[in-house]
């Protein structure tokens, strides 16, 4: 596009006039953004959180995994008292 043709094309962007807006307005809109950047977490935040529940649930894997493979003692409480839970009338 040359110099003339642009000229040309850009030449009823003249006739706008600036508008002044309501100082309210630009106020609530200010409001808005500061709420939008204050509610947001920064990504290192982030990072961090999402590292610190990954590590709890691969800690809560290892001590399932660990509880599971360790032998389990049928005794109860009963049988270390040496009660005889048994129902029958005849011994």
């Amino acid at each position: 596009m040359s110099q003339n043709n642009l000229n040309n094309f850009l030449d009823p962007l003249k006739a706008v006039e600036k508008v002044e807006i309501p100082p309210f307005l630009f106020l609530r809109i200010e409001q808005k953004i500061q709420v939008i950047r204050e509610n947001t977490i920064s990504k290192k935040m982030g990072w961090s959180l999402v590292t610190s529940v990954s590590l709890i649930v691969l800690f809560n894997v290892f001590i399932m995994t660990q509880s599971l493979l360790m032998p389990t003692e049928k005794n109860n409480l009963l049988q270390s008292l040496q009660i005889n839970n048994s129902n029958s009338l005849y011994p």
